[in-house]
């Protein structure tokens, strides 16, 4: 018979292999299945499967490590920054970890708004979808791909708290920039996304938002495969935050981290997992903001110090290694309020 811990490995690796083709909204907020994430984000199933008998060979290793204190969802920036220094001397998995880490590959894991707000890869619209306090005369407007609705969660209840109408405009695999990108998993024109960004900007000025929060991945291409220069991007972003109404913050993207094959492989030795924190933010968002008025936020302190651990605290923050895993953006609820200005 199969062990357990073996059993987890391959219930992980049809999670995270299915993940990479599927493309199925599930209505349930906390049980769906992102679609359309980011189009270089990828799983190799040959590391999959090493990571599925790293686990089962280390079914009796348990780790040595005391629980972590959990610390408020409300945490201060000091926290933060204390909890991700010392986590590049965290070597073994947290016995209190979160998620578990039979789970951490979940789809549960992404904080995307549900089913029926999260449009499909040949959906162009999706209905008026409005959370946080629905009766404030207030409105925020988050507006982006997969790597602005991984905040969803974390910027409901903060709009809740602060009493903001919290409207999502988000489509996974298409920028929020009003640039062509080439279809999902193929190259080619993706017309879905070219009306997305058309009917984004008219849901944006039919709701007069007092503020935009937009955040996007940065490795779009065009049609044609190729990766759009530094210069294109910057213009197209600099173009679309002058055009959008209201205050304008950007989110920064997360530094890339979260290997789930070596966390899964190396549960004693999670600094085999980490790596080298980036040289800088991204200058091209950066610019393009401060031409606009906006405000930019710089998130890779949030996730690095001198590296990037795949475990902070008793937190794995990384969800298929590209964006926010829910549990970690709700640590970060305080940070993100603050931030962008509630």
């Amino acid at each position: 018979m199969l062990s357990n811990a073996l059993l987890v490995g391959l219930m992980t690796l049809a999670a995270a292999s299915g993940l990479a083709v599927l493309r199925v909204a599930q209505p349930d907020r906390r049980a769906r299945v992102p679609r359309g994430l980011l189009p270089a984000c990828s799983i190799t199933l040959a590391a999959s499967v090493a990571a599925v008998f790293a686990v089962a060979v280390h079914d009796d290793v348990a780790p040595t490590a005391h629980a972590t204190p959990t610390i408020s969802r409300r945490a201060s920036l000091a926290e933060v920054l204390n909890l991700v220094s010392a986590s590049t001397t965290i070597n073994h998995v947290p016995r209190d970890l979160v998620p578990p880490l039979s789970h951490v590959s979940d789809s549960s894991n992404f904080g995307a708004p549900p089913g029926q707000c999260w449009p499909g890869v040949n959906s162009s619209t999706v209905p008026a979808c409005a959370f946080g306090d629905t009766t404030s005369t207030r409105t925020m407007v988050l507006y982006g791909d997969s790597h602005a609705a991984m905040w969803f969660d974390a910027l409901d209840d903060d709009a809740r708290s602060a009493h903001w109408k919290l409207d999502v405009i988000s489509k996974g695999s298409c920028p929020a920039v009003d640039l062509s990108v080439h279809a999902p998993l193929a190259r080619g024109e993706w017309a879905a996304c070219d009306e997305w960004h058309r009917f984004a900007r008219a849901r944006i000025a039919q709701d007069r938002p007092q503020l935009v929060v937009v955040s996007q991945a940065l490795t779009y291409g065009a049609p044609d495969g190729t990766l759009f220069s530094t210069v294109a991007w910057q213009r197209a972003m600099a173009t679309l935050l002058q055009a959008l109404p209201g205050r304008k913050v950007v989110i920064g993207d997360i530094p890339f981290g979260g290997n789930l094959d070596c966390l899964l492989a190396h549960p004693t030795a999670l600094q085999r997992c980490s790596r080298a924190a980036p040289p800088a933010i991204d200058q091209a968002e950066q610019r393009a903001a401060r031409t606009a008025g906006a405000t930019f936020v710089d998130t890779t302190p949030w996730f690095c110090a001198a590296r990037c651990s795949v475990v902070i605290g008793n937190y794995s923050p990384y969800y298929l290694a590209e964006h926010v895993a829910v549990g970690y953006s709700e640590f970060l609820e305080g940070v993100l309020s603050k931030a962008i200005g509630l």
